[in-house]
Protein backbone atom coordinates (compact mmCIF):
# COMPACT_ATOMS: atom_id res chain seq x y z
CA UNK A 1 0.00 0.00 0.00
CA UNK A 2 1.51 3.11 -1.32
CA UNK A 3 1.41 6.26 1.49
CA UNK A 4 -0.97 8.35 -1.18
CA UNK A 5 -3.27 5.40 -0.86
CA UNK A 6 -2.96 5.41 3.16
CA UNK A 7 -3.70 9.21 2.85
CA UNK A 8 -6.71 8.75 0.81
CA UNK A 9 -8.31 6.14 2.61
CA UNK A 10 -7.71 7.85 5.75
CA UNK A 11 -9.11 11.39 4.69
CA UNK A 12 -12.35 9.31 3.36
CA UNK A 13 -12.73 7.51 7.07
CA UNK A 14 -12.20 11.16 8.97
CA UNK A 15 -14.80 12.49 6.55
CA UNK A 16 -17.03 9.73 6.67
CA UNK A 17 -17.57 9.42 10.56
CA UNK A 18 -16.43 12.99 11.45
CA UNK A 19 -13.75 11.59 13.40
CA UNK A 20 -11.72 14.74 13.52
CA UNK A 21 -14.59 16.23 15.62
CA UNK A 22 -15.19 14.34 18.22
CA UNK A 23 -12.78 16.13 20.34
CA UNK A 24 -13.99 19.41 19.57
CA UNK A 25 -16.34 21.23 22.11
CA UNK A 26 -20.34 20.14 22.30
CA UNK A 27 -21.11 23.47 21.40
CA UNK A 28 -19.42 23.79 18.57
CA UNK A 29 -20.19 20.60 17.16
CA UNK A 30 -22.76 18.20 18.49
CA UNK A 31 -23.26 16.62 15.35
CA UNK A 32 -20.42 14.18 15.61
CA UNK A 33 -21.26 13.67 18.91
CA UNK A 34 -24.67 12.49 18.18
CA UNK A 35 -23.13 10.29 15.13
CA UNK A 36 -20.97 8.80 17.44
CA UNK A 37 -23.35 7.90 20.14
CA UNK A 38 -25.83 6.75 17.76
CA UNK A 39 -23.35 4.16 15.91
CA UNK A 40 -23.00 2.98 19.45
CA UNK A 41 -26.08 2.11 20.60
CA UNK A 42 -26.44 0.07 17.20
CA UNK A 43 -23.57 -1.68 18.04
CA UNK A 44 -24.66 -2.82 21.49
CA UNK A 45 -28.43 -4.02 20.11
CA UNK A 46 -26.29 -5.66 17.59
CA UNK A 47 -23.77 -7.26 19.92
CA UNK A 48 -26.74 -8.37 22.41
CA UNK A 49 -28.82 -9.65 20.02
CA UNK A 50 -26.24 -12.03 18.39
CA UNK A 51 -25.21 -13.20 21.41
CA UNK A 52 -28.38 -14.19 21.99
CA UNK A 53 -28.80 -16.12 18.75
CA UNK A 54 -25.22 -17.69 19.30
CA UNK A 55 -25.92 -18.90 23.07
CA UNK A 56 -29.53 -20.18 21.92
CA UNK A 57 -27.56 -22.72 19.42
CA UNK A 58 -25.25 -23.55 22.19
CA UNK A 59 -28.45 -24.61 24.55
CA UNK A 60 -29.82 -26.58 20.84
CA UNK A 61 -26.26 -28.27 21.02
CA UNK A 62 -24.90 -26.99 17.51
CA UNK A 63 -21.68 -25.05 19.16
CA UNK A 64 -19.70 -26.05 16.40
CA UNK A 65 -22.10 -24.32 13.68
CA UNK A 66 -22.04 -20.92 15.69
CA UNK A 67 -18.93 -19.84 13.45
CA UNK A 68 -19.54 -20.64 10.53
CA UNK A 69 -23.42 -19.43 10.98
CA UNK A 70 -22.54 -16.06 12.08
CA UNK A 71 -20.06 -15.92 9.21
CA UNK A 72 -22.74 -16.38 6.72
CA UNK A 73 -25.51 -14.21 8.20
CA UNK A 74 -22.53 -11.49 8.65
CA UNK A 75 -21.66 -11.77 5.03
CA UNK A 76 -25.29 -11.46 3.68
CA UNK A 77 -25.96 -8.17 5.78
CA UNK A 78 -22.55 -6.66 4.56
CA UNK A 79 -24.27 -7.62 0.95
CA UNK A 80 -26.75 -5.68 1.07
CA UNK A 81 -25.44 -2.87 2.89
CA UNK A 82 -22.54 -2.77 1.09
CA UNK A 83 -24.69 -2.65 -2.23
CA UNK A 84 -26.07 0.43 -0.69
CA UNK A 85 -22.67 2.46 -0.27
CA UNK A 86 -20.13 0.90 -3.49
CA UNK A 87 -22.13 3.18 -5.77
CA UNK A 88 -21.84 6.51 -5.04
CA UNK A 89 -18.27 5.39 -3.21
CA UNK A 90 -16.34 4.25 -5.84
CA UNK A 91 -17.88 5.35 -8.81
CA UNK A 92 -20.05 8.18 -8.87
CA UNK A 93 -18.12 9.86 -6.17
CA UNK A 94 -18.96 13.65 -6.35
CA UNK A 95 -14.99 13.85 -5.37
CA UNK A 96 -14.28 12.37 -8.45
CA UNK A 97 -13.28 15.54 -10.26
CA UNK A 98 -11.15 17.12 -7.20
CA UNK A 99 -9.01 13.17 -7.22
CA UNK A 100 -8.95 13.71 -11.03
CA UNK A 101 -6.65 16.90 -10.95
CA UNK A 102 -4.19 15.34 -8.37
CA UNK A 103 -1.17 13.50 -9.01
CA UNK A 104 -2.70 10.33 -7.80
CA UNK A 105 -3.54 7.09 -10.26
CA UNK A 106 -6.32 5.50 -10.39
CA UNK A 107 -5.26 2.65 -8.58
CA UNK A 108 -4.43 4.14 -5.88
CA UNK A 109 -8.14 5.57 -5.60
CA UNK A 110 -9.35 2.38 -6.09
CA UNK A 111 -7.65 0.87 -3.90
CA UNK A 112 -8.36 3.59 -1.34
CA UNK A 113 -12.26 3.48 -1.61
CA UNK A 114 -11.89 -0.22 -1.70
CA UNK A 115 -10.18 -0.26 1.93
CA UNK A 116 -12.92 2.38 2.98
CA UNK A 117 -15.43 -0.12 2.09
CA UNK A 118 -13.65 -3.01 3.47
CA UNK A 119 -12.82 -1.29 6.96
CA UNK A 120 -16.84 -0.22 7.33
CA UNK A 121 -17.73 -4.20 6.63
CA UNK A 122 -15.06 -5.54 8.74
CA UNK A 123 -16.72 -3.30 12.19
CA UNK A 124 -20.13 -4.75 10.66
CA UNK A 125 -18.99 -8.33 10.21
CA UNK A 126 -16.76 -8.08 14.24
CA UNK A 127 -20.63 -7.26 15.39
CA UNK A 128 -21.67 -10.47 14.84
CA UNK A 129 -18.59 -12.94 14.55
CA UNK A 130 -17.13 -11.43 18.19
CA UNK A 131 -20.41 -12.62 20.86
CA UNK A 132 -20.51 -15.97 18.58
CA UNK A 133 -17.15 -16.55 18.59
CA UNK A 134 -16.49 -16.04 22.54
CA UNK A 135 -19.34 -18.46 22.96
CA UNK A 136 -17.97 -20.89 20.32
CA UNK A 137 -14.56 -21.00 22.14
CA UNK A 138 -15.40 -21.15 25.97
CA UNK A 139 -17.91 -24.12 25.45
CA UNK A 140 -16.50 -26.17 22.08
CA UNK A 141 -13.16 -25.86 23.17
CA UNK A 142 -11.40 -25.38 19.74
CA UNK A 143 -7.91 -26.26 18.60
CA UNK A 144 -5.37 -23.97 18.27
CA UNK A 145 -5.28 -24.24 14.93
CA UNK A 146 -8.99 -23.81 14.13
CA UNK A 147 -8.42 -20.67 15.70
CA UNK A 148 -5.77 -18.85 13.76
CA UNK A 149 -7.67 -20.52 10.96
CA UNK A 150 -11.34 -18.92 11.69
CA UNK A 151 -9.30 -14.98 12.55
CA UNK A 152 -7.74 -15.61 9.32
CA UNK A 153 -11.19 -16.34 7.92
CA UNK A 154 -12.87 -13.35 10.00
CA UNK A 155 -10.40 -10.81 8.85
CA UNK A 156 -10.59 -11.95 5.48
CA UNK A 157 -14.48 -12.79 4.96
CA UNK A 158 -15.69 -8.99 4.15
CA UNK A 159 -13.75 -8.83 1.59
CA UNK A 160 -15.90 -11.14 -0.65
CA UNK A 161 -18.92 -9.61 0.00
CA UNK A 162 -17.16 -6.02 -0.56
CA UNK A 163 -16.24 -7.55 -4.11
CA UNK A 164 -19.52 -8.72 -5.45
CA UNK A 165 -21.10 -5.17 -3.86
CA UNK A 166 -18.54 -3.78 -6.06
CA UNK A 167 -18.82 -5.78 -9.00
CA UNK A 168 -22.61 -5.69 -9.08
CA UNK A 169 -22.07 -1.79 -8.73
CA UNK A 170 -19.97 -1.85 -11.87
CA UNK A 171 -22.12 -3.50 -13.82
CA UNK A 172 -24.97 -1.63 -13.27
CA UNK A 173 -23.29 1.52 -13.84
CA UNK A 174 -21.63 0.23 -17.01
CA UNK A 175 -25.43 -0.83 -17.75
CA UNK A 176 -26.99 2.83 -17.32
CA UNK A 177 -23.64 5.28 -17.74
CA UNK A 178 -25.24 5.94 -21.69
CA UNK A 179 -28.64 6.49 -20.64
CA UNK A 180 -30.40 9.74 -20.47
CA UNK A 181 -31.30 9.03 -16.71
CA UNK A 182 -28.31 7.11 -15.36
CA UNK A 183 -29.14 7.29 -11.37
CA UNK A 184 -32.89 6.42 -12.05
CA UNK A 185 -32.50 3.43 -14.32
CA UNK A 186 -29.34 2.19 -11.48
CA UNK A 187 -31.63 2.39 -8.79
CA UNK A 188 -34.10 0.01 -10.66
CA UNK A 189 -31.32 -2.19 -10.94
CA UNK A 190 -29.93 -2.16 -7.85
CA UNK A 191 -33.88 -3.22 -6.24
CA UNK A 192 -33.91 -5.95 -8.46
CA UNK A 193 -31.12 -7.49 -7.31
CA UNK A 194 -31.86 -6.54 -4.15
CA UNK A 195 -35.46 -7.58 -4.11
CA UNK A 196 -33.59 -10.95 -5.97
CA UNK A 197 -31.34 -11.84 -3.65
CA UNK A 198 -33.79 -10.94 -0.79
CA UNK A 199 -36.74 -12.95 -2.13
CA UNK A 200 -34.21 -16.41 -2.62
CA UNK A 201 -33.13 -16.37 0.63
CA UNK A 202 -36.63 -15.89 2.30
CA UNK A 203 -38.01 -18.71 0.29
CA UNK A 204 -34.92 -21.20 1.34
CA UNK A 205 -34.36 -19.97 4.78
CA UNK A 206 -37.77 -20.72 6.43
CA UNK A 207 -38.24 -24.02 6.04
CA UNK A 208 -39.59 -25.77 9.34
CA UNK A 209 -37.18 -25.69 12.20
CA UNK A 210 -37.20 -29.96 12.79
CA UNK A 211 -35.82 -29.54 16.82
CA UNK A 212 -34.56 -32.70 16.80
CA UNK A 213 -32.59 -32.69 13.64
CA UNK A 214 -31.65 -28.87 13.87
CA UNK A 215 -27.80 -29.19 12.74
CA UNK A 216 -29.22 -30.56 9.31
CA UNK A 217 -31.34 -27.79 8.92
CA UNK A 218 -29.00 -25.14 9.66
CA UNK A 219 -26.39 -26.75 7.22
CA UNK A 220 -29.20 -26.60 4.62
CA UNK A 221 -29.79 -23.10 5.64
CA UNK A 222 -26.19 -21.97 5.22
CA UNK A 223 -26.30 -23.98 1.87
CA UNK A 224 -28.85 -21.62 0.22
CA UNK A 225 -28.05 -18.31 2.00
CA UNK A 226 -24.61 -17.90 1.71
CA UNK A 227 -22.25 -20.96 0.04
CA UNK A 228 -19.04 -19.97 0.63
CA UNK A 229 -19.69 -20.31 3.92
CA UNK A 230 -19.81 -23.84 3.86
CA UNK A 231 -15.66 -24.18 3.16
CA UNK A 232 -15.59 -22.84 6.80
CA UNK A 233 -17.07 -25.50 9.36
CA UNK A 234 -15.60 -25.85 12.72
CA UNK A 235 -16.75 -29.07 13.65
CA UNK A 236 -14.15 -31.23 14.59
CA UNK A 237 -15.37 -34.04 12.12
CA UNK A 238 -15.82 -31.13 9.03
CA UNK A 239 -12.46 -29.29 10.01
CA UNK A 240 -9.97 -28.68 7.19
CA UNK A 241 -7.66 -26.39 6.62
CA UNK A 242 -7.97 -26.81 2.97
CA UNK A 243 -11.30 -25.87 2.62
CA UNK A 244 -10.71 -22.59 4.38
CA UNK A 245 -7.22 -22.08 2.37
CA UNK A 246 -9.28 -22.21 -0.61
CA UNK A 247 -11.81 -19.67 1.49
CA UNK A 248 -8.97 -17.31 1.90
CA UNK A 249 -7.57 -17.59 -1.82
CA UNK A 250 -11.12 -16.56 -3.22
CA UNK A 251 -11.38 -13.55 -0.81
CA UNK A 252 -7.47 -12.46 -1.83
CA UNK A 253 -8.29 -13.24 -5.52
CA UNK A 254 -11.65 -11.28 -5.96
CA UNK A 255 -9.99 -8.58 -4.07
CA UNK A 256 -6.95 -8.65 -6.71
CA UNK A 257 -9.95 -9.56 -9.39
CA UNK A 258 -12.04 -6.48 -8.80
CA UNK A 259 -8.82 -3.70 -8.26
CA UNK A 260 -7.21 -4.79 -11.92
CA UNK A 261 -10.91 -4.11 -13.39
CA UNK A 262 -12.34 -1.34 -11.33
CA UNK A 263 -8.87 1.13 -12.15
CA UNK A 264 -9.22 0.19 -15.77
CA UNK A 265 -12.85 1.12 -15.72
CA UNK A 266 -12.96 4.31 -13.10
CA UNK A 267 -12.51 7.30 -15.96
CA UNK A 268 -14.91 5.50 -18.47
CA UNK A 269 -17.54 5.41 -16.41
CA UNK A 270 -16.84 8.50 -14.46
CA UNK A 271 -16.86 11.03 -17.03
CA UNK A 272 -19.99 9.05 -18.71
CA UNK A 273 -22.14 9.40 -15.70
CA UNK A 274 -20.86 13.25 -15.62
CA UNK A 275 -21.87 13.76 -19.15
CA UNK A 276 -25.14 12.02 -18.72
CA UNK A 277 -25.84 13.66 -15.55
CA UNK A 278 -24.78 17.00 -17.95
CA UNK A 279 -27.36 16.44 -20.43
CA UNK A 280 -30.25 15.99 -17.81
CA UNK A 281 -29.99 20.10 -17.33
CA UNK A 282 -30.87 20.88 -20.87
CA UNK A 283 -34.06 22.89 -21.35
CA UNK A 284 -35.62 23.54 -24.62
CA UNK A 285 -37.37 26.37 -23.76
CA UNK A 286 -37.74 29.02 -20.79
CA UNK A 287 -40.48 27.90 -18.28
CA UNK A 288 -41.86 30.84 -15.86
CA UNK A 289 -42.42 29.47 -11.94
CA UNK A 290 -43.31 30.40 -8.47
CA UNK A 291 -40.32 30.52 -5.94
CA UNK A 292 -42.07 27.56 -4.45
CA UNK A 293 -42.50 25.45 -7.52
CA UNK A 294 -38.81 25.99 -8.84
CA UNK A 295 -37.67 25.21 -5.59
CA UNK A 296 -39.67 22.03 -5.89
CA UNK A 297 -38.38 20.87 -8.94
CA UNK A 298 -34.83 21.61 -8.19
CA UNK A 299 -35.39 19.52 -4.76
CA UNK A 300 -36.36 16.58 -7.53
CA UNK A 301 -33.87 17.09 -9.33
CA UNK A 302 -31.23 16.77 -7.02
CA UNK A 303 -33.19 13.65 -5.62
CA UNK A 304 -33.19 11.88 -8.63
CA UNK A 305 -29.74 13.00 -10.27
CA UNK A 306 -28.03 11.38 -7.34
CA UNK A 307 -27.54 7.42 -6.99
CA UNK A 308 -27.12 7.47 -3.28
CA UNK A 309 -29.48 9.78 -2.32
CA UNK A 310 -32.04 8.60 -4.39
CA UNK A 311 -32.06 4.51 -3.58
CA UNK A 312 -31.04 5.15 0.41
CA UNK A 313 -33.92 7.98 0.57
CA UNK A 314 -36.68 6.06 -1.59
CA UNK A 315 -36.32 2.34 -0.59
CA UNK A 316 -38.74 2.24 1.68
CA UNK A 317 -41.12 3.74 -0.86
CA UNK A 318 -40.60 1.38 -3.11
CA UNK A 319 -40.20 -1.43 -0.52
CA UNK A 320 -43.49 -0.56 0.30
CA UNK A 321 -45.34 -0.80 -3.57
CA UNK A 322 -43.55 -4.19 -4.01
CA UNK A 323 -45.10 -4.92 -0.04
CA UNK A 324 -48.51 -3.96 -1.39
CA UNK A 325 -48.51 -5.42 -4.99
CA UNK A 326 -47.44 -8.87 -3.27
CA UNK A 327 -49.84 -8.71 -1.02
CA UNK A 328 -52.58 -7.91 -3.34
CA UNK A 329 -51.60 -11.08 -5.22
CA UNK A 330 -51.05 -13.54 -2.78
CA UNK A 331 -53.03 -12.07 0.72
CA UNK A 332 -52.03 -12.81 3.95
CA UNK A 333 -50.99 -16.85 3.15
CA UNK A 334 -47.63 -15.36 2.25
CA UNK A 335 -46.79 -14.08 5.19
CA UNK A 336 -48.57 -16.72 7.61
CA UNK A 337 -47.50 -19.73 6.06
CA UNK A 338 -45.00 -19.19 3.88
CA UNK A 339 -42.63 -16.45 5.81
CA UNK A 340 -44.11 -18.00 9.09
CA UNK A 341 -44.97 -15.20 10.62
CA UNK A 342 -46.28 -15.24 14.08
CA UNK A 343 -49.50 -13.46 13.39
CA UNK A 344 -52.91 -13.52 12.79
CA UNK A 345 -55.01 -12.38 9.62
CA UNK A 346 -56.96 -10.52 12.57
CA UNK A 347 -53.94 -8.77 13.40
CA UNK A 348 -52.57 -8.03 10.20
CA UNK A 349 -55.47 -6.39 9.25
CA UNK A 350 -55.18 -4.23 12.32
CA UNK A 351 -51.90 -3.57 11.98
CA UNK A 352 -51.97 -2.46 8.31
CA UNK A 353 -51.13 1.26 8.79
CA UNK A 354 -48.72 1.23 10.72
CA UNK A 355 -46.69 -1.12 8.20
CA UNK A 356 -47.31 1.53 5.83
CA UNK A 357 -45.82 4.02 8.73
CA UNK A 358 -42.59 1.95 8.99
CA UNK A 359 -41.78 1.67 5.28
CA UNK A 360 -42.70 5.51 4.91
CA UNK A 361 -40.74 6.01 8.17
CA UNK A 362 -37.36 4.94 6.52
CA UNK A 363 -37.46 6.54 3.36
CA UNK A 364 -37.51 10.34 3.97
CA UNK A 365 -35.98 12.43 1.81
CA UNK A 366 -36.73 15.50 4.02
CA UNK A 367 -34.24 14.44 6.60
CA UNK A 368 -31.15 14.70 5.06
CA UNK A 369 -32.14 17.37 1.98
CA UNK A 370 -30.91 20.75 3.63
CA UNK A 371 -27.42 19.07 4.16
CA UNK A 372 -27.36 17.81 0.26
CA UNK A 373 -27.09 21.31 -0.58
CA UNK A 374 -23.31 21.19 0.08
CA UNK A 375 -20.80 24.35 -0.60
CA UNK A 376 -23.92 25.65 -3.04
CA UNK A 377 -25.82 26.35 0.18
CA UNK A 378 -24.80 30.45 0.10
CA UNK A 379 -27.33 29.95 -3.07
CA UNK A 380 -30.50 29.74 -1.40
CA UNK A 381 -29.00 31.91 1.31
CA UNK A 382 -28.88 34.91 -1.02
CA UNK A 383 -32.56 34.31 -2.14
CA UNK A 384 -34.65 36.88 -1.50
CA UNK A 385 -37.07 34.07 -0.35
CA UNK A 386 -38.34 33.47 2.80
CA UNK A 387 -37.21 30.38 4.84
CA UNK A 388 -40.81 28.57 4.67
CA UNK A 389 -40.66 28.41 1.23
CA UNK A 390 -37.44 26.77 0.78
CA UNK A 391 -39.09 24.09 3.96
CA UNK A 392 -42.20 23.90 1.79
CA UNK A 393 -40.09 22.63 -1.20
CA UNK A 394 -38.50 20.37 0.34
CA UNK A 395 -41.14 19.08 2.17
CA UNK A 396 -43.49 18.56 -0.58
CA UNK A 397 -40.16 16.26 -2.57
CA UNK A 398 -40.54 14.12 0.04
CA UNK A 399 -44.56 13.64 0.09
CA UNK A 400 -44.13 13.73 -3.66
CA UNK A 401 -42.56 10.31 -3.11
CA UNK A 402 -44.32 8.67 -0.25
CA UNK A 403 -48.27 9.90 -0.94
CA UNK A 404 -48.43 7.59 -4.22
CA UNK A 405 -47.25 5.12 -2.06
CA UNK A 406 -49.83 5.59 0.47
CA UNK A 407 -52.50 5.62 -2.07
CA UNK A 408 -51.36 2.39 -3.77
CA UNK A 409 -51.20 0.55 -0.45
CA UNK A 410 -54.25 1.74 0.69
CA UNK A 411 -55.70 0.10 -2.84
CA UNK A 412 -54.37 -2.98 -1.74
CA UNK A 413 -55.92 -3.12 1.53
CA UNK A 414 -59.11 -2.02 0.73
CA UNK A 415 -59.36 -4.89 -1.84
CA UNK A 416 -57.95 -7.55 0.17
CA UNK A 417 -59.76 -6.94 3.13
CA UNK A 418 -63.18 -5.12 2.30
CA UNK A 419 -62.52 -3.08 5.74
CA UNK A 420 -65.15 -0.89 7.73
CA UNK A 421 -64.98 2.71 6.68
CA UNK A 422 -63.59 3.85 10.13
CA UNK A 423 -60.75 1.20 9.92
CA UNK A 424 -60.35 2.42 5.64
CA UNK A 425 -59.99 6.03 7.54
CA UNK A 426 -57.25 4.91 10.05
CA UNK A 427 -55.36 3.26 6.93
CA UNK A 428 -55.30 6.43 5.51
CA UNK A 429 -54.66 8.97 7.90
CA UNK A 430 -52.01 6.85 10.04
CA UNK A 431 -49.33 6.58 7.06
CA UNK A 432 -50.73 9.97 6.38
CA UNK A 433 -50.31 11.62 9.87
CA UNK A 434 -46.34 9.02 9.73
CA UNK A 435 -45.36 11.01 6.66
CA UNK A 436 -45.84 14.13 8.21
CA UNK A 437 -44.15 13.61 11.06
CA UNK A 438 -41.15 12.29 9.86
CA UNK A 439 -40.41 14.44 6.84
CA UNK A 440 -40.85 17.22 9.45
CA UNK A 441 -39.07 16.51 11.87
CA UNK A 442 -36.41 14.87 9.92
CA UNK A 443 -35.81 18.26 8.35
CA UNK A 444 -36.44 20.03 11.48
CA UNK A 445 -33.04 17.90 13.18
CA UNK A 446 -31.42 18.25 9.71
CA UNK A 447 -31.83 22.14 10.41
CA UNK A 448 -30.55 21.74 13.94
CA UNK A 449 -27.43 19.72 12.59
CA UNK A 450 -26.34 20.39 8.93
CA UNK A 451 -23.44 18.91 7.53
CA UNK A 452 -22.48 21.06 4.17
CA UNK A 453 -18.55 20.33 4.35
CA UNK A 454 -18.80 16.60 2.97
CA UNK A 455 -17.19 15.37 -0.28
CA UNK A 456 -19.01 11.94 -0.07
CA UNK A 457 -22.76 12.24 0.07
CA UNK A 458 -22.74 8.80 1.62
CA UNK A 459 -22.14 10.15 5.15
CA UNK A 460 -25.15 12.76 4.83
CA UNK A 461 -27.69 10.07 3.43
CA UNK A 462 -26.75 7.20 5.63
CA UNK A 463 -24.52 8.50 8.67
CA UNK A 464 -25.53 12.12 9.60
CA UNK A 465 -26.97 12.97 12.92
CA UNK A 466 -30.44 13.96 11.45
CA UNK A 467 -30.75 10.92 9.56
CA UNK A 468 -29.94 8.74 12.86
CA UNK A 469 -32.00 10.65 15.34
CA UNK A 470 -35.08 10.94 12.91
CA UNK A 471 -34.79 7.06 11.59
CA UNK A 472 -34.33 6.52 16.05
CA UNK A 473 -37.56 8.52 16.69
CA UNK A 474 -39.32 6.83 13.76
CA UNK A 475 -38.78 3.46 15.10
CA UNK A 476 -40.05 4.20 18.45
CA UNK A 477 -43.29 5.86 17.17
CA UNK A 478 -43.99 2.62 15.30
CA UNK A 479 -42.87 -0.35 17.79
CA UNK A 480 -44.78 1.97 21.06
CA UNK A 481 -48.11 1.61 19.25
CA UNK A 482 -47.52 -2.36 18.03
CA UNK A 483 -46.64 -3.21 21.38
CA UNK A 484 -49.55 -1.23 23.45
CA UNK A 485 -51.99 -3.42 20.28
CA UNK A 486 -50.07 -6.76 20.82
CA UNK A 487 -49.70 -6.65 24.71
CA UNK A 488 -53.59 -5.93 24.55
CA UNK A 489 -52.98 -2.62 26.65
CA UNK A 490 -54.69 0.19 24.87
CA UNK A 491 -57.30 -0.81 21.84
CA UNK A 492 -56.12 -0.54 18.08
CA UNK A 493 -58.24 2.38 17.84
CA UNK A 494 -57.87 4.82 20.41
CA UNK A 495 -54.21 4.01 19.99
CA UNK A 496 -54.06 4.81 16.31
CA UNK A 497 -56.06 7.81 16.51
CA UNK A 498 -54.31 8.83 19.56
CA UNK A 499 -50.68 8.35 17.55
CA UNK A 500 -52.55 10.62 14.69
CA UNK A 501 -53.19 13.71 16.96
CA UNK A 502 -50.23 13.24 18.69
CA UNK A 503 -47.75 13.39 15.42
CA UNK A 504 -49.73 16.50 13.62
CA UNK A 505 -49.37 17.91 16.29
CA UNK A 506 -45.50 17.82 16.94
CA UNK A 507 -45.51 18.53 12.98
CA UNK A 508 -47.35 21.65 13.59
CA UNK A 509 -45.32 22.90 16.21
CA UNK A 510 -42.29 21.88 14.61
CA UNK A 511 -43.19 23.24 10.89
CA UNK A 512 -44.00 27.03 12.87
CA UNK A 513 -40.45 26.89 14.75
CA UNK A 514 -38.76 26.32 11.20
CA UNK A 515 -40.78 28.64 9.27
CA UNK A 516 -39.37 31.55 11.63
CA UNK A 517 -35.92 30.59 11.64
CA UNK A 518 -33.11 31.88 9.08
CA UNK A 519 -31.18 29.49 7.35
CA UNK A 520 -28.00 27.72 9.13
Amino acid sequence: MTEKTWTLFKVELINSFNINHLSLKEKSNPGAKITFVGICLISLVLLGYNYLTANTLYQLGETSLIPTYMISVSSIVMLFITLLRANGTIFGSKDFQSLSSLPINDREIIVSKLLYLYTFSLVLSLLFVIPGNLIWIIHAKPTVLMVVSNFLVVILNPLIPVCLSAFLGIFIYQMTSKLKNPNLIAVLLSLLLFGGVFSYIMIHSNNAMDIHNIGSVLYEQLNYLYVPSLLAIYSTEGFSILNHMIYIFIAIALLFVFIHYAHKNYRIINFRLLASTGNTSKQTSIQVNTPLVSLYKNEMIRLFNSYTYLLNTTLGSIVLLVFSMVFLVFGTKLFTDTMGLPFSISQIQSLYPLVIAAMIAISTPASCALSMEGHKIWVLKSLPIPTKTIVNAKLFCSFSIHFPMIGLSLLAYILHFSPSLNETILCFLVPFAYSIFVCTFGLFVNFLFPKFDWSNETYVVKQSPSVMINGLIGMVTIIVPIQLTLFNIIPVIPTLYSMIILLLLISVILYKKMALRNLP
